[in-house]
């Protein structure tokens, strides 16, 4: 499995996106879907903006934007499984979607949080490696990442 830790705020942040929307033919998805909703596709930097706030990190734990990297030209076929969810837990709410799929990459967006700058991570799955976990699962709630004070 290969991975990357790397310090990024939000102009570094924009220039992997500029990078890769231009210049590969890697889809960007959201790791997994709000709950009740299909899962979001986005096809440039402006549509991620739009929905999420690049380069910030409000918790601080290193993971403030959960994303998944699709490349047709390294697997064909892509997976969106809708998962059930207990509604008693998850206040009323029944269903969310991820993608799925041996060969997709994760990055993982970090930024500032509270004059620190925390790491995101690109990471990527073997192609024959059977998915055991959600990606939310596989990311802990609270971590103590590696960080670089900013300003």
């Amino acid at each position: 499995m290969a991975r990357l830790d790397f310090f990024a705020a939000e102009a570094d942040q924009r220039d992997v996106f500029d990078f890769l929307f231009s210049s590969t033919d890697v889809r960007v998805f959201e790791s997994c879907s709000d709950f009740d909703q299909e899962l979001r596709e986005f096809r440039s930097f402006e549509e991620l903006a739009r929905v999420f706030p690049i380069g910030i990190d409000q918790v601080g734990s290193g993971s403030a934007i959960l994303l998944q990297l699709w490349s047709p030209s390294v697997m064909s076929d892509l997976a969106v499984t809708r998962i059930a969810v207990k509604s008693k837990s998850r206040n009323g709410h029944t269903f969310r979607h991820r993608i799925d799929g041996g060969g997709l990459m994760q990055l993982y967006l970090g930024g500032v949080h509270e004059r620190v700058l925390t790491r995101s991570h690109l990471g990527a799955d073997p192609l024959d490696r059977p998915l055991t976990l959600s990606p939310l699962d596989a990311v802990p709630r609270k971590t103590f990442a590696p960080s670089v004070m900013v300003g």
